[in-house]
């Protein structure tokens, strides 16, 4: 699964998730090094280059994070039908 169909899945639009793997953020394991801080830093960079992903989206990456942060040590992978709306 690719990272950006994953991010477009939560809530951004293919600019925004275009940007965050522009950012070096290309699969969801990589964010198992992230903190809350880390995250609310990450979307301040976003914003002072013009990348604006809704609120809802901003918070569903940070379920996303600590989604990876408890799966990837037990060898769990994140898929995007972990994020259904139902």
């Amino acid at each position: 699964m690719a990272f950006d169909a994953l991010l477009t899945r939560i809530g951004f639009n293919i600019a925004q998730a275009i940007a965050v793997v522009n950012e070096g953020i290309q699969e969801p394991e990589g964010l198992v090094t992230y903190n809350h801080s880390d995250i609310k830093t990450f979307f301040k960079h976003l914003a002072r280059r013009d990348v604006h992903p809704p609120f809802g989206a901003q918070h569903k990456f940070q379920i996303l994070c600590y989604r990876v942060e408890k799966q990837t040590p037990l060898g769990l992978g994140i898929t995007s039908d972990l994020f259904d709306s139902e």
